[in-house]
């Protein structure tokens, strides 16, 4: 046997090998968690991000003092200075 055929069979079984370990340990977190961590990371993210939505809905009355002060000292924009499109 040649030696690129064998560098090249070589890499093939490190690749298999490889992809079988990682397998192995997804579904080793499955059985663990009921789930795998990626899809447990997106529902926590999706749950974060829909929070931060339904604070941007409340009127700014009902949202804490921090953010209320930040929207009323924020400058207002200046249609004066546009350019005609």
């Amino acid at each position: 046997m040649d030696p690129i055929s064998a560098v090249s069979i070589a890499t093939s079984i490190v690749t298999f090998i490889d992809f079988t370990v990682k397998v192995v340990l997804l579904g080793h977190d499955v059985h663990q968690e009921g789930t795998t961590i990626g899809v447990s990371e997106i529902e926590h993210r999706a749950q974060e991000l829909k929070s931060w939505v339904n604070g941007l809905r409340a009127p700014i009355s009902g949202r804490k003092d921090s953010l209320k002060d930040e929207y009323e000292v924020r400058p207002k924009p200046s249609l004066c200075n546009c350019m005609n499109v």
